[in-house]
């Protein structure tokens, strides 16, 4: 399983939604609990550099993982050269104005994992930590429910409003996931 999926199932399997997570790095980090805030601060590139490192040695310590190994903390251009991620908005043009490149945001994530080594343990509550079909499919739907909500990034605006306008879709759920339906009419309607 690769590190975005070990990261949602733990999400799934501690029955946390995105707010839950937020709120639990606003108590260990003293951030802003408020998803709208932190969405708006990766949008307006004002998230600090300081929160990015706290944020990513979470992670790291999480999942046992090492910063300073290939492929495991990357930037989009990185992962895009390596055709694993989209080139759209990376952190590359905000770095350098703090004085910093990957390999020092590599260094600085170890630094600040060397200074809390030991992963916490989830807690708990009976069980095996195991989640069932029912529990995963009351947690899809509560996400599904949040990314509805969602406004549409920056990025897409202008070609969210361009299909909105040609009728390849109808503009709602900007965030949520596409069914495969949705995706094929979406697709035929552009042929048209």
């Amino acid at each position: 399983m690769d590190t975005r999926n070990q990261i949602k199932s733990y999400i799934v399997r501690e029955g946390m939604t995105m707010a839950d997570l937020v709120e639990k790095l606003a108590d260990q980090y003293g951030w802003s609990a408020s998803v709208p805030n932190l969405s708006g601060k990766l949008r307006r590139d004002s998230l600090r550099y300081r929160e990015a490192v706290e944020l990513t040695a979470y992670l790291c310590k999480t999942y046992g993982l090492d910063p300073r190994k290939d492929g495991v903390v990357l930037c989009h251009a990185e992962g895009h050269q390596l055709g694993i991620a989209s080139q759209h908005a990376d952190v590359l043009h905000w770095f350098p104005k703090q004085g910093k490149s990957m390999d020092d945001f590599r260094q600085d994530v170890a630094a600040r994992l060397r200074e809390d080594p030991e992963p916490e343990e989830p807690e708990e509550e009976g069980g095996d930590g195991d989640v069932t079909y029912e529990q995963w499919k009351e947690f899809m739907e509560r996400y599904r429910q949040e990314l509805a909500q969602l406004p549409g990034s920056d990025w897409g605006q202008e070609e969210l409003e361009k299909g909105v306008a040609q009728g390849f879709t109808d503009g709602q759920r900007p965030q949520d996931l596409a069914t495969r339906q949705e995706v094929v009419s979406m697709i035929v309607r552009a042929e048209k």
